[in-house]
């Protein structure tokens, strides 16, 4: 995390909503890699702007795309239009003056209604919003920073570029200039702007043309921007995989481009399945790629000032004509980029393993935070999709303790009122790799799946057992009976379930390794899939009713149900070794397609799962099967 908070106010509500689902696995603890292990190193070129936590502005310069600016070139370029053809043809059509197209404001939120409409600014692809002043020169890149006339950080101050067509948000505000930016691409539109780059002195002018004590006439300055050529910027971005030990394409993400400086108007567009990408539009001068983070699968969010909605992207690379189509490597080092591309691919690997199995149901348009924290954890609380959690109930200032370890970076969040800006997802990584990481995005994941599935009903009902285990004892799982049958049920399911799908989607992408070695053998959240139920000594198939809820985390009976039937892998007896069932006992084999489609709001426990298999009747899932199996399990 960055060493400067940039939002220091908390709410202890929002706090323990925020982790409901942490799922923290100690056996995928990994040895953290340092560079050294790197068996590829990054051959991309290396910015001349140092990269940071912190956002650094150096001096301001003058605005080339002011009105006033913009008309002084135009004068300019009138003055010598006798001087050469090309520059009386640009301006043929030329109007007298130009009018303003866009207006460069500051604006000073103060409560949450400003923060809504900054959102709505946020969102409008017409509207480029910063966080940082558009025409400051930047000294070393980074996601942090905090304008200096912000009072309270809790209503960061930002900067927008904002159409004429477009009325200005109520929000307080300074117009700093009126602005003049070029719709089109023509001879008139890039000789107009170049020639107010040069008049102001913009440093990404000069370097294009190659100047740098030198001193040219205004017409020998104009034939040299007429000499200027386009470029279309374009690269490649990979992330480095420690598993694999090389790169791997940061694909299907989104990226923008803008100009060095004065970045009033952004371009979008996508790199594909390779990390390939072509930007929409050609430019003359240097550029710089950010990532967005605002991906079809998850808005990723990092820092104080990202999670109130403000967008921040992260700088990539820079490109201009002698400097163009290179490949950008992401590695281990830069730990917060690395942590979100890692995690994006998660999300890749996730949705690519679910239209496999033909589930239609995706992680998609999820918020997400990601920290760098001492300890691995993952919760999937579902606050952007379903505000039900978010109460007042002061049984939530008992996470403190509980949440001590990883709690430390949602200190930094503001007292947030605006329900989609609460997240779906968070992660907190202390081990740089790619697996681990791999692993929680898998579990957390499921669950999202799982909610939508479900629904909110019964995702706010799991959530208060989990809640209500924790304010009790400090563990949100206990022993399956906690805080009643019921509860440890609806446990039982949710996390056997994400423990299942984690296993399955492990194996699938992964060579087998410790703690994979045996994939039905693997220990998710300390729970064994071989081992049911009641590893800690509580045996219901001893209790007098044989029907009620029963039975501990599922994933083994997942697995049971979705695997080959009559396999070889049998399941451990409670809280022993010994296989309780012989090899005609799992006659039964259901796809993942149609376990999650049973997983509506209805199914609770086993007892309900094996309700709902008996219904839709599968060709090997026959109801005397289904009985057979589920008994083994003591359902």
């Amino acid at each position: 995390m960055n060493t400067k908070k940039t939002v220091k106010k908390v709410i202890p509500i929002l706090l323990g909503v925020s982790m409901i689902f942490s799922c923290n696995d100690p056996l995928l603890e990994e040895e953290v890699l340092t560079n050294e292990k790197l068996s590829i190193q990054n051959t991309s070129k290396v910015s001349d702007v140092p990269q940071g936590d912190q956002l650094i502005l150096g001096e301001r310069f003058e605005n080339p795309f002011s009105v006033k600016n913009i008309n002084v070139a135009l004068q300019t370029l009138r003055d010598h239009q006798n001087e050469d053809e090309r520059i009386s043809e640009a301006l043929k059509n030329a109007p007298a003056n130009v009018e303003k197209t866009h207006s460069y404001m500051k604006f000073f939120p103060s409560n949450d209604t400003h923060l809504e409409l900054m959102l709505q600014m946020v969102n409008n692809e017409e509207v480029t919003v910063s966080a940082y002043p558009m025409d400051y020169q930047i000294i070393q890149f980074g996601e942090d920073y905090t304008d200096s006339d912000t009072t309270n950080e809790n209503y960061p101050v930002f900067y927008a570029s904002i159409p004429t067509h477009i009325d200005i948000p109520n929000i307080p505000n300074q117009e700093i200039a009126e602005l003049y930016l070029p719709k089109g691409d023509t001879m008139f539109d890039n000789l107009l702007e170049d020639m107010s780059r040069y008049l102001v002195n913009d440093p990404a002018i000069l370097e294009a043309m190659e100047l740098d004590s030198e001193k040219l006439s205004i017409f020998g300055a104009i034939l040299k921007l007429l000499g200027l050529s386009k470029y279309t910027p374009k690269g490649n971005i990979q992330v480095y995989d420690t598993d694999k030990m090389s790169y791997v394409p940061f694909k299907n993400a989104q990226l923008s481009i803008s100009f060095t400086m004065f970045p009033f108007i952004k371009y979008t567009f996508k790199t594909d399945q390779n990390g390939n990408y072509v930007s929409p539009k050609d430019f003359r001068i240097k550029t710089y790629v950010h990532s967005t983070w605002r991906n079809q699968s998850a808005t990723i969010r990092t820092t104080g000032i990202q999670v109130t909605g403000l967008h921040v992207s992260t700088y990539f690379v820079d490109l201009y004509s002698k400097y163009n189509n290179k490949t950008t490597y992401i590695n281990t080092s830069d730990r917060s980029k690395w942590n979100k591309c890692t995690t994006h691919l998660g999300f890749e690997k996730f949705n690519d393993y679910l239209d496999e199995n033909d589930i239609t149901t995706k992680v998609a348009n999820a918020n997400v935070w990601v920290f760098a924290k001492p300890s691995n954890s993952g919760a999937a609380p579902m606050l952007n999709k379903y505000t039900w959690s978010v109460t007042m109930n002061t049984l939530y200032t008992s996470w403190f303790g509980w949440l001590s370890p990883i709690s430390v970076p949602l200190t930094a969040i503001l007292n947030l009122t605006l329900s989609h800006l609460y997240p779906d997802l968070i992660f907190n990584y202390n081990s740089v790799d790619t697996k681990v990481i791999d692993s929680y995005v898998f579990h957390e994941s499921t669950h999202y799946i799982h909610a939508l599935k479900a629904g909110g009903g019964f995702w706010s009902r799991l959530v208060r057992r989990e809640t209500d285990n924790i304010v009790a004892s400090g563990d949100p799982y206990l022993d399956g009976t906690q805080p009643s049958t019921y509860g440890g049920q609806l446990i039982a399911l949710a996390e056997g379930y994400a423990n299942y799908m984690e296993a399955k989607i492990i194996s699938h992408y992964y060579t087998p390794t410790a703690p994979h070695t045996d994939p039905e053998a693997v220990a998710m959240d300390n729970f064994i899939m071989k081992d049911t139920p009641y590893t800690n000594g509580i045996d219901f198939n001893s209790m007098a009713n044989p029907t009620g809820y029963q039975g501990w985390f599922l994933a083994g009976l997942f697995w049971d149900i979705s695997d080959d039937s009559m396999d070889t892998t049998r399941r451990h007896a409670s809280g022993g070794t010994t296989d309780i069932n012989d090899p005609n006992t799992d006659n039964v084999y259901v796809t993942e397609k149609d376990i999650f489609n049973l997983l509506n709001g209805q199914v609770e426990s086993g007892t309900d799962l094996k309700n709902a298999l008996y219904t839709k009747n599968f060709l090997f899932a026959k109801p005397n099967d289904v009985k057979e199996l589920f008994e083994a399990y003591g359902y």
